[in-house]
């Protein structure tokens, strides 16, 4: 069940829908889980909840296997679980979590704004999708969406809050993946300070894509 203290974050309904006692809604914390093998995505998300009145942080695995042992072990009612981790896939994780009876909400991320997965997510069973690419505002949003007893919402990056200037021509398409998740992650943490503006080379805009 997942409910807030105080501020924007307020859920009157648990992971079904259903309604929530009222002396619970005001004394129950969203308990989150993240699933991420990037320690520094993984830390800006957890930055982002720290900050938001009403969420506990509980749990931070880098492999879905640690995922699913520490869920089974400690009580959860969001999950943030990536698509592409080292041991398994993240549909699959979310496959496992379903078939143990995990009754709280379970939020896909990924770099990819891939259909074929997200429509995947959706029928198994995932209650929203979200790009690594989102503003913080959007992902926000999102989970509001979720613990409001939305469907199934996705937000890919359609508004871009902080612009990232590009690295030396030539230089950015020898990026690895990890490299750009990790860029991506500055902007998230910028955006999150007030900054507008991350200048790692040049003054020509350029924002985080795979």
């Amino acid at each position: 069940m997942c409910g807030s203290l105080a501020g924007r974050f307020l859920s009157s309904k648990d992971s079904r829908g259903e309604s929530l006692p009222a002396e619970l809604c005001s004394a129950v914390l969203c308990r989150v889980a993240f699933i991420d093998d990037h320690p520094l995505f993984r830390l800006g998300l957890a930055a982002l909840f720290a900050e938001q009145k009403g969420f506990s942080v509980v749990a931070e695995c880098q492999t879905g296997a640690e995922g699913l042992t520490t869920i089974a072990r400690i009580k959860t009612d969001l999950v943030m679980l990536d698509l592409s981790l080292p041991d398994t896939h993240g549909l699959q994780v979310l496959d496992e979590l379903k078939r143990s009876g995990f009754r709280g909400h379970v939020v896909m991320l990924s770099v990819h704004d891939d259909r074929f997965y997200r429509e995947g997510a959706k029928r198994k069973g995932a209650s929203a999708w979200i790009s690594k690419e989102t503003p913080t505002a959007g992902i926000l949003d999102c989970v509001q969406q979720v613990l409001d007893g939305a469907p199934f919402c996705a937000f890919p990056l359609n508004r871009p809050e902080t612009t990232i200037s590009p690295l030396p021509s030539g230089v950015a398409s020898k990026i690895s993946p990890t490299r750009k998740d990790a860029l991506c992650v500055f902007q998230c943490l910028a955006a999150s300070c007030g900054f507008r503006t991350l200048v790692l080379a040049s003054n020509k805009p350029h924002r985080c894509s795979d």
